[in-house]
This record gives C-alpha cells, structure tokens and sequence, in this order.
C-alpha cells in the first residue's frame, strides 16, 4: 500500500493531557499538527482526577500555586460539564505534617492566593471532632482532633482527555491523530533538522509526514515514554519515575472526599458511583513503563492506610487494584512545573521533548512550549511570548537545582509571614473591645 503523505508544522508523539493541548494551542495558532499516538494509557489517564492548584504544594512552590490557579479557571471555562466543586475533609490527626493552628493559616493562605478556584467553591472551614464524626460516621473516632473542610475541583481524566480530542476533531478540519507502533518509527534528516516521519499505523497503513512551511517540528510528549521515544531518535534523557497506584474499595463508607496529609504521603479518597478510590503511591519505578500495569508495589501499605481511618467497628469492603500510573521525575529535583527539553546537543534541531508536569497545566505547558518554538526562529505567533515563564529548560540541570531550592525557600517565607501577619491581625481583633 503507498504510503500516505502528510504536510505538516508539527508531529507530536504522545496523545495525553500535553500531547493534546499542544495539538489544541497549534490549532488556535494556524499551524497543522499530526498526532501519533500508539494507544497505550499514559499518566494522565492514571490520574487521582485534581484539577485543582494543589494545596500541599503550598511550601515547595507558591507562585506555581498562583499559575494553577488561574488554569484551573481556564479547564473549568473549556470543560464546563466534566470540572465539578468536589468536597473534601482534611482530618486532623496524629500524623498530619502540619500542626493544626499552623494548618489553619496555611489554608487561609490558600484561599486567598486561589481567587480563580474560589469563584466556584465555597471557602475553607472547620469541623470539631463531634461534627467530624456526625459527619462522617465511618470515620475511625477518637482519633482525629476535627477536621477542614476543603473544596476542590476535580474531573474524569478519561473524559477530559476524550472531549480535548474531540475538540481537536470539530475545530481542525486538517486534525490527525493516528495510532502507531512507535519503535517502527523513522525519520529523515538533513544536517541538523528532521525532515520527514515515517510510521506505519495499527492498522499497517503507512503514513509520511514531512514540512508544511518552514519546517517540520518534531515534539516528543509521550509521558512515561518520553525516554523511550527519545532513544528512538538518538537522545537520552535524564529522569526517574515515580509510580502511583490506586486502589478501589467496594462500597461507599464516606459521604464525601478525603485528604490525608501524613508526613510522607498525600493520599485521596474519592466516593464513586459504586466504590471508593484511594490512592495513589508514590514509590521509584524501575521498570518498564509497558509493565506498569502488572506492579503491585505499595499496595499493601496503601490498603492498610485505608482501614486505618476507618472505625474499629467498620469491616472494609474489598480492595482491589483500581489502577497505576507513572509521573515522571527529573533528576534535578522533585517539581510539578513543566519540562521542555531541547535535542540541539543531540544534532536535532527541530526535535523537543515535552511533560506538563501535571494534568490541570496542559494549557499552560502547550502555551510555552510554542513560545520556545517561536524563540528558536521557527514560526512566529500572534499573541505568543518567546519567554517560558513557568516551564523549566530540561537542559539546564544544575540551574534547575538552584531555582528549586530557591522557590522553596521563597514559598517557606511567603506562607511564614502570611501565618505571622494573619495570626497578629486575629490576636490584636481579640484585644480591641
């Protein structure tokens, strides 16, 4: 069969949350882009469901926060019907990272800098151990001091990422997504640019796909893949994976969504139609991302941390792996902001890696990376900044480290003198007759 022959601005490999929003941004921006994708579930698919700024990162990345935030309002005015105001409680236990006054003001801080979120959720609040358990009869008694009240937005992963997809399908007459097996793919080059892809579907139809205008961009956003992909075209890269697994457990013991905020782990509880979902892990992964599916690790200790904030009295219904995915983690430091990767060291010019860091900055993650397109000379936006303002240069590790460590301490010290501020002002209302 001849194979198919394509004109296009951009090939992107990989159809998850960045592999798809960059498609919906090109679009928004006059270029054609072709999607290959070979089918598999990638970490977006995998995820808990937040789209929400993320208050445990409040510490590590506060003007991350910020950004969430205003993308948030941006998922939620795309994805009207599929973001809805999810609530949740927060228990304060023996084992929450922060103590509770603390916590208090923390929270009070998060409302605050998430103005966007705040638009559709109701502000934070608290519940005392009594009205903790009246609530939530299920609830282990006798062992959490109350609890917060925190709402946040949430989605099916899976249906955002089906109507992203079907946006790309109405509005882009020219959109193709096509299913491959990526270790058939080849390419072309002339001197230091890719000049042509070639692929053959699952369906074993062959399609090339070479420059419209002025060149061909090649972007790799193939989630846990990303390594794999890259080694196809002679690059390397250097990460870690992290793997989250969640698990399903029948029935419904909780009326509403649970927060765990433990030391060591953030763990959600989610009520369903027919289950609830708990999870997710966060152990190193080793292996390959294909065999993610078949990994089991943590799920013991997670099943455990379920009956442990269930009542002694409370049999818990059958736990059963739900599902697993992968988060990619450089190896410069833990973040949620996203990674751009340039392939000009490996002799590619026009190649990119890409990871959005996390799911509610798709947008956000798609935006920049066609700002650094534009800033290497290769087309030009209306509307479009050449400086990546939120995303970190992949290239650039030991600059990463420093910026990491820099934006934790700044993050530390802005929440540190909101708590002191809000703590003098509530101590001098309390002292004014």
């Amino acid at each position: 069969m001849p194979a198919e022959k394509i004109k296009a601005d951009l090939v992107i490999i990989g159809a998850g949350i960045a592999g798809l929003s960059l498609a919906f941004r090109a679009w928004q921006q006059g270029l054609r882009a072709v999607t290959f994708d070979d089918g598999r579930n990638g970490a977006t698919n995998s995820a808990t469901g937040m789209i929400a700024p993320r208050l445990d990162y409040m510490l590590k990345d506060i003007e991350l926060v910020g950004e969430s935030d205003r993308q948030c309002r941006q998922f939620k005015n795309i994805f009207t019907d599929l973001i809805t105001p999810t609530k949740f409680l927060i228990p304060l236990g023996p084992n929450l990272r922060y103590g509770s006054g603390p916590f208090k003001y923390l929270l009070e801080t998060y409302d605050r800098i998430t103005p966007n979120r705040r638009i559709y959720v109701p502000p934070c609040s608290y519940l005392s151990a009594a009205d903790l358990e009246r609530e939530e009869p299920n609830i282990r008694k006798a062992h959490f001091d109350g609890a917060f009240c925190l709402w946040e937005l949430t989605t099916d992963p899976k249906k955002l990422l089906a109507q992203l997809d079907r946006f790309n399908r109405i509005f882009d007459p020219h959109y193709r997504r096509i299913r491959i097996d990526k270790r058939g793919l080849e390419f072309k080059t002339e001197g230091s640019e890719i000049t042509e892809i070639k692929a053959i579907s699952l369906d074993n139809n062959p399609t090339t796909v070479s420059g419209k205008n002025k060149g061909l961009i090649v972007i790799n956003a193939s989630g846990p893949w990303i390594s794999e992909t890259a080694a196809l075209f002679g690059s390397r890269l250097n990460i870690e994976l992290r793997l989250g697994i969640q698990i399903s457990v029948s029935g419904r013991p909780f009326k509403s969504g649970i927060i765990l905020l433990e030391k060591n782990n953030v763990f959600f509880c989610l009520p369903k139609n027919e289950y609830t979902q708990f999870g997710p892990t966060n152990t190193l992964f080793t292996g390959h991302p294909d065999d993610v599916f078949a990994a089991r690790d943590g799920l013991a200790e997670l099943k455990n941390s379920f009956r442990n904030f269930l009542d002694s009295g409370i049999q818990a219904g059958e736990c059963r792996f739900l599902k697993a995915g992968l988060r990619v983690r450089p190896n410069f430091g833990d973040t949620n902001r996203p990674i751009i990767w340039s392939h000009k060291s490996d002799g590619l010019d026009n190649f990119y890696t890409l990871f959005p860091g996390k799911m509610s900055l798709g947008l956000l993650a798609a935006d920049e990376m066609l700002g650094v397109i534009s800033r290497d000379g290769w087309h030009k936006f209306q509307n479009q900044s050449s400086q990546s303002k939120y995303s970190l240069d992949g290239n650039k590790e030991s600059r990463n480290k420093l910026f990491l460590k820099k934006e934790n301490l700044r993050s530390l010290a802005k929440v540190g003198l909101s708590v002191i501020s809000q703590t003098f002002s509530q101590t001098k209302a309390k002292k004014t007759p």
